[in-house]
Formats: structure tokens, sequence, C-alpha cells
């Protein structure tokens, strides 16, 4: 059993503990309500004061880790790659912001081994992140986009969250690249040029444009709930080659069941290096092929809390735009995720730890979605103030 010790995207005050198994991923739901319940009971030995559980050894995995990597970067049968170690063929900078989180400690010493130039920025270590929580959001990474552009379009800018986890992609002009363009990037490189076969799994709130990619490619796609421990059971199952969330990580069927966002930089980066193509030129196509679609979120903080009997009452009356558009179904599966005409949805989740709703939206123009959200929040306060 592994121990993090981490807040991971979010503030310091939430410092806490994650679980890993001898899988690398995540504490399956049963062992963690086996060690809840174990923690809880009064009655049992205090064991941890005893002697002969004080004594540690400190050893650093680092060293296997960077090996590993590049075994499974070398192992890919790559028509273009040249040597034994995976090292891309454009010369490229990489601005990178670790936002004072762990990655700073295990990323640099990588990227520079496969001879990058890099430029860090927040690369200190400060247990309280600057007095900003370590969330890769865009509002969060200016100085991460003035960077790149000070490049003229010759390099890319990655975030990593507090404890290395998720990541946060600025292309080479400047933009932000969406979690779903990624995974889209990710999934056609595996099909194409890795030439693996297996499921994709993506989480409800993920954009519909996975789908279109998966169904291209012929490629089974599952949706599951939010949070990255639904994706994890599925790679349990065997056979998924990618899984991942909107809000930034995503595991590989070569690696571990579990996300890791070094992964996911250098799999982008043999992505770019196999089509010969900027990231700009990836998302053009993309958009091409399988958009437009827009995606976007809100979070709504409440007053008190709401119940999905309450919102199930108020949904069928949704007004405009979304009533105009047709509900052609609600999908219950994690919170309620109506399916409209014209290309869009838009899915209401209660939190189970605040009095908060998360909205996720998608349609073919941003105007639309951001819309779609705007009327959503605007139900919401309706409800609040008519219950």
């Amino acid at each position: 059993m592994g121990v993090m010790i981490t807040a991971s995207h979010n503030p310091p005050d939430y410092a806490g503990i994650k679980l890993k198994e001898s899988f690398g991923g995540s504490a399956r739901p049963n062992v963690q309500a086996e060690i809840s319940r174990i923690a809880s009971d009064t009655s049992a030995p205090d064991f941890f004061l005893e002697p002969t559980y004080m004594h540690h050894d400190i050893a650093s995995p680092l060293d296997d880790y960077y090996e590993a990597l590049i075994a499974a970067f070398a192992e890919a049968d790559l028509s273009r790659r040249n040597s034994d170690v995976y090292k891309p063929h454009i010369s490229r900078t990489l601005v990178v912001d670790y936002m004072h989180g762990a990655a700073a400690e295990v990323v640099p010493a990588f990227l520079s081994r496969l001879g990058f130039t890099e430029h860090n920025l927040r690369e200190d270590r400060d247990p309280t992140f600057g007095g900003v929580s370590p969330e890769p959001l865009p509002s969060k990474l200016g100085d991460l986009v003035d960077a790149v552009r000070e490049y003229n379009g010759d390099a890319l800018g990655f975030a990593f969250d507090g404890d290395g986890d998720r990541l946060t992609v600025v292309d080479e002009s400047g933009e932000f690249v969406e979690n779903h363009e990624l995974f889209s990037i990710y999934l056609r490189h595996l099909a194409k040029n890795r030439r693996l076969q297996g499921r994709a799994v993506g989480t409800v709130s993920f954009s519909a444009m996975i789908d279109r990619v998966a169904d291209d490619l012929s490629i089974p796609l599952k949706r599951v709930p939010v949070g990255f421990k639904a994706v994890s059971e599925e790679f349990l199952k065997g056979d998924v080659m990618i899984g991942g969330e909107e809000s930034g990580g995503t595991g590989f069927g070569f690696w571990l069941p579990e996300r890791d966002a070094l992964v996911m930089v250098l799999f982008l980066l043999e992505a770019l290096d196999c089509e010969g193509k900027s990231l700009v030129d990836l998302r053009r196509e993309l958009d091409a092929h399988y958009g437009p679609l827009r995606f976007g979120r809100a979070d709504l903080k409440l007053a008190s809390t709401i119940s999905y009997d309450e919102l199930d009452r108020v949904l069928p009356g949704v007004g405009d735009p979304v009533a105009a558009m047709n509900i052609h179904k609600i999908d219950r599966q994690d919170g309620r995720k109506l399916v409209l005409s014209g290309d869009s949805w838009i899915l209401f989740r209660l939190s189970g730890t605040e009095p908060a709703v998360r909205l996720y939206a998608e349609s073919p123009k941003k105007s639309l979605t951001d819309t779609l959200l705007h009327d959503a929040g605007e139900m919401i306060s309706s409800l609040l103030m008519h219950r």
C-alpha cells in the first residue's frame, strides 16, 4: 500500500491522504471502507505506537520511475522514432508552470535528460502554493500564456496541479487546449501510430467529441460517473487503452490505471512528433473533422443544498433556449444530463461535500454554450427562491 500526503489541487488546508494499491492506482472503495472501519474501531490495539512499526527507510523511487518512462516510450512501434530513447525530432522549448507543487521535484530532471529547453515558472517549493490553490485553471495561468507567446510560436506550455496528476496545456499560439481535444489527440495517436487496440473510457461530463473520434476509429467507448476512481475501475477490468475525465486527468493502458501528468506531456509530444505537425494544426484538424463543439463549465455556490428530487420537478419546464432545442433524453447515470437537439447537452451535478451545483454544457457555438450555462444557473436560483 502506498500513501500520499497531499491537498491535490486544493488549498493547503485540505491536505489529506491518498491511498495507492499495488497496481499503482487509487485504493478501491472496498479497501478504503475497510481501512476506515479499522481506523474508527476504538477497541483495536494501538499498534502504530509499537517500536516495531516506528522504523522506516527513506528511498527515492525516481530512478526506477525514469527508467520505466524511457521503456514505455522506447518500446513503441513508431515509424518516425530513430533512437532507443524517445526524443522529439522537432526542437521545442517547453514552458512549464509547476504552481509550487510536487511535480517540480520530479519533472525538470527528466525533461532535461531528454534534451528539452525549459522555461520554468513557480518551480520553488512552497507548501502554501503562493497563496493560490494549485489547480491549473486558465484564470491562474496568465504568466504561462505570456511566456509561451514570447517564443513566437516555437514553444508549448504546460501547467501541473499540486500533486502532478492533472495537466493544462497551452498551444504554440498561446491558446488553452481543451481537455477533450487532448484526449482526442491521444486516442487517435494510440490507434493510428501506436496501432493499439482496446476500449476507451470517459466520464459523463466529457465532450461529445470523444464519442465522434471513437466512432470514427471503431473504438468502443464507455461513459462512467465523474471522478477518476470510476475510470480506474474500468482499467482493472482489462482491455482499456485510455481513460480520462474532463478536469484534466488521463490514464493509459500501457502505463498505470492512474493519472500521471508527465506521461500526458510525453505522450502529447510523441503524438506531435509522429504527425510532424504543431499542436495548433492538430486542433484545427479535430475541429474540421469532428467539430465544431464548444465545451463550458460553471460552479454555482448555493445558500443551501438542493436534492435531485427537487431538480427533477423543474427540469421538464426548463426555459429557453433549452426548451426550444427539445430534450431528447435525460441521463441519470451521474447527475442529470439533458441531451438536446442540435448536438448540444447540459449536465447538472450536485456536490456531495458542499452546497453547490456543477454545471457542464456543450454546443456547436460558444455563445450558445454560455447561454445554456447561464440559463441553467437561473433555473437553479429560481428553484431556491420558490421552494
